[in-house]
């Protein structure tokens, strides 16, 4: 049974809208306006396409789900996978086929009969365009709907998902399956604090925001007064297009690199950020420096991006301070 472009839509989660046309249907986490400035910033035009957080989420009994696809340009060269969920657990995970191949087929088959809930993930560091969807014929699809709460989380590259080898396993998708939130994932991998960008008008209305810029911005190293000005701008937009939403302020993680010359060290950023949020009463600051811990072996090959298992500490780390802040439910 090939599903209509309606009801794909209709069980899509984590995209801000869908469109169709002659590739197939399309999915976005940024709204035009964002889409425009975020990619004429730099050569981050790839990164706002790619479908982080992006997924099916629905009851069916379907033996099955099948979809053909394309791919647009991707963040990177790897960890580039499809992963598919029945009743919260995860059955079936697949790479997809790399960039400039017309058209790849993904397909997952279900041991358990009858009624579940069935959450696909799209891969989170590529752009991935849905050329045809089906199930078992005369399959029921209802999409799922009961969450906890809408979360907006906005970051770089930790967020996105980088070095994370499931698109389902990274701390932000993470934190979302456990609490049972309808999350929107805004990150872009290289990005900074950058209060342009935010915009309160988005077709999606979160009860908590999480923010985890830093890192990048210490790394770029315009000092630390250029780093106070557009962190504490980025949180008077923020609150200012969000009022009254709780927002929770994560400090940067450490990072195997974290001696590299700097004028100011990664801890010294952070304490300063920590400051700046701490001007506005919407803004809860969690410290994670400390969550992912101090080993390579936590990390990627690069030093800078904790891998599936420091996600999976990252994630747990961040649960506990929401929960201790009242703030998860």
């Amino acid at each position: 049974m090939k599903l209509t472009y309606e009801q794909i839509k209709d069980i899509t989660r984590g995209a801000l809208y869908t469109f169709e046309d002659e590739r197939g249907t399309h999915f976005r986490r940024f709204n035009k306006t964002q889409e425009l400035y975020i990619s004429n910033v730099s050569n981050f035009a790839i990164k706002v396409l790619n479908t982080a957080g992006v997924r099916f989420d629905f009851y069916t009994d379907s033996d099955y789900i099948a979809f053909e696809y394309t791919c647009g340009l991707r963040a990177t060269s790897r960890n580039v996978a499809i992963d598919t969920y029945v009743d919260g657990a995860l059955v079936h995970n697949e790479d997809i086929i790399p960039e400039g191949i017309e058209r790849g087929s993904y397909r997952a088959d279900f041991e358990k009969k009858g009624k579940k809930r069935v959450t696909v993930y799209l891969a989170h560091l590529t752009e991935m365009v849905i050329t045809e969807l089906s199930l078992s014929d005369g399959a029921s699809i209802e999409p799922y709907t009961d969450y906890t709460k809408k979360v907006l989380m906005c970051g770089d590259s930790i967020t996105q998902g980088h070095h994370t080898e499931y698109a389902s396993l990274s701390y932000a998708n993470r934190l979302a399956q456990n609490f049972g939130w309808d999350m929107l994932n805004q990150a872009v991998a290289g990005y900074w604090f950058d209060a342009k960008w935010v915009d309160g008008s988005i077709d999606f209305k979160p009860e908590l925001i999480t923010v985890a810029f830093g890192t990048n911005d210490w790394y770029i190293d315009d000092g630390i007064e250029a780093f106070e000005r557009e962190s504490r701008a980025f949180f008077k937009k923020l609150t200012g297009e969000f009022p009254g939403v709780p927002v929770a302020a994560i400090l940067p993680v450490w990072r195997v690199n974290i001696d590299t010359p700097k004028s100011v060290t990664l801890r010294e950023l952070s304490q300063k950020l920590s400051a700046v949020a701490a001007e506005f009463g919407d803004v809860h600051v969690i410290d994670a420096f400390g969550f992912v811990p101090h080993l390579p072996e936590f990390f990627a090959d690069d030093g800078v991006h904790p891998n599936a298992l420091g996600h999976a500490e990252y994630a747990r780390g961040v649960a506990c301070a929401l929960i201790e802040l009242g703030l998860e439910k």
